[in-house]
Order: structure tokens, then sequence, then C-alpha cells
């Protein structure tokens, strides 16, 4: 796979302001036009988050010298838009994109290469819309030598994986400084093709993977691309945040058991995430409901349901 960066281009990026004073004008999927002339948004790092690329908008204040660049959380009910996108700092034409990528699938996977041992999570990914990517937002994606096929069926399941609890507790333990760097994904062990044929009840590991990044990640109509190429047309899931709160728990889980850990184990790894528990506890009467959830969903799993939504504990 592929990995470009095109912040070296940085001369091909475009403000707001420029497109303006350019004639062009905004149009859906948070593109701007002029005539034939259009031009992608520009994803950074800190506007994505696991299973989210609309995490954060991107807000220009030049009169703080020491921070001008504000990140803006997307609320939920800005999320429950399909067709709200987060505000980007800098936009790039189409055809600059396209000779920089010109076999590449419409749509990428991609993680956040600044991370620290000390933050909540240290792998943080999703699945990202065709754009412009800045360095510190590496991606995923077809090279010469795989059909765009082939990625269409991996790119969900590489997509979990990277958000699981089980990945992270590995590659918080390679990361030495403040990057995610490739030598560094390329060591951390992933969740083999063949182990996704591994069967629970009625579906299969990969048939689950894929129905759940899909309701994860399609929530807006920029990821279209996206969700055709997994078999499915019809409109954006909506965001629905306890779904949401159910539907990685369940993911959580399953990775837990594709990588052969039991109930034990889970619970040893999941105590080793002391911010998420931290955020976990006040919110849910001193419950670590993330962790609660996980192993009650590796319990269903286990005896091959995959459909039943777990209770909340103390419910």
């Amino acid at each position: 796979m592929a990995w470009p960066q095109i912040t070296n281009d940085s001369g091909h990026f475009w403000t707001r302001e420029q497109l303006e004073e350019h004639g062009a004008y905004p149009v859906d999927l948070n593109r701007w036009r002029k005539g034939s002339e259009e031009w992608l948004p520009l994803f950074q790092a800190r506007m994505v988050h696991h299973f989210d690329q609309r995490f954060n908008s991107v807000e220009v204040n030049l009169e703080n010298i020491h921070n001008p660049y504000i990140n803006v959380p997307v609320t939920d009910e800005q999320h429950r838009n399909a067709r709200f996108y987060p505000r980007h700092q800098y936009f790039v034409r189409q055809e600059f994109v396209g000779d920089k990528f010109p076999d590449r699938p419409p749509y990428a996977i991609g993680y956040r290469d600044i991370t620290r041992t000390t933050d909540e999570r240290t792998m943080i990914s999703t699945v990202v819309p065709w754009a412009g990517y800045g360095n510190n937002l590496p991606i995923l994606v077809c090279n010469e030598e795989e059909t765009v096929a082939t990625f269409n069926e991996v790119a969900p399941l590489w997509a979990a994986n990277f958000c699981s609890f089980a990945f992270d507790f590995v590659a918080r333990r390679k990361v030495q400084g403040t990057h995610m760097n490739l030598y560094i994904l390329e060591q951390l062990p992933v969740i083999t093709r063949a182990a996704y044929d591994r069967r629970f009840g009625d579906t299969t590991a990969a048939d689950l993977v894929r129905d759940h990044v899909l309701r994860l990640c399609y929530t807006a109509w920029d990821l279209q691309p996206f969700a055709q190429a997994q078999g499915y047309d019809g409109e954006p899931f909506g965001w629905d945040v306890a779904e949401r709160r159910h539907l990685r728990a369940r993911l959580d889980a399953l990775y837990f058991l594709l990588y052969g850990l039991d109930r034990d184990d889970a619970a040893y790894v999941m105590d080793s995430f002391p911010i998420t528990r931290r955020n976990d506890e006040p919110a849910h009467n001193g419950v670590y409901l993330t962790k609660e959830l996980i192993l009650r969903y590796m319990s269903a799993l286990e005896v091959g349901d995959t459909d039943t939504v777990v209770a909340l504990p103390g419910a």
C-alpha cells in the first residue's frame, strides 16, 4: 500500500479567502468550483477520530499568534446532518490530487501521525473521502500491485482493526516518540484476512465488521463512494450516540476474540486505558461503561449471538 504525503506541495493550497478572490464558489461535498475548475478539501489529522471524518472544524484566528488555528469540535446535532461538513483550513485542485493518486479508489484509510503514549488512545484512524491530505494524516490506498476490488474488501477490516483497543494496546508499547511512523505501523500485528472467516452464529467476522464499519463511518454523503464499494447504495446512516457506543463495543469484543484473548485478558487490557475509564465513570455512576459493554459483547459473541443489544450495567 502507499502512504502519499503532499505537505511539500503547500504552494498548491488555497484558503477560502483566496478561492473567493479567484471567483470560486462553494458547492456540495465541501468542494469549491469555478466553471470547470474544482477544489477539494485538505484533511488534517486534527479533523478525524475513530470512525469519524467530521470530528473537528479548523477555525483561523490570525490575531492569536501562538495558536492561530483552533479546533472546533463538531457537535452531535451537526453530526446528525448528513450534509454538514467541517470547516477546512485549505483546499487543493482536483486535478492536483488526481495526478498524485491516479489509480486509487474514491476513498482511503487515514490515521493520525501525531500521537503520544500518554493520550487516551495512540492509534486514531478512520475512512476518509477522496480529498487532499496533509502529511500528519498518512493514508492507505491501492498501489499498482493491488486492485481496487481487493482494497474494497480489506479497507473496512483494516479500519476496524486499527480502531480496536486490542490493536491500540500493542501500538502504545511500540511508539517511543510522538509519531506513528510507517515503519512502526508495519511492525504491528494486524488480523490476517483468513481469520475473518471465523463464524459467529450465522455470520462471519468479516461480514460483521463490514456491516458495523459501514454504519459507523457512512454518516455523511462525502463517503457515499465508500458505501457503494461495500455494496450499499442507500442514504447515510443516522448519527445515534447510543447505537454507536454499542456498535463499537461489539467490534472491540470481536477483535479481542480474534486476537485470541479471553474476558480476563480483555479486562486487563481495558484497565490499562485510564483516561477512557476516567471519562466513563463520572458520566455513568462510577461504571467503566466501555469496558463492561465490551465484556458483555464478548460473552454474546462466544455463543454466536451477533444481534442482541446487551443491557447497560445497572439496567
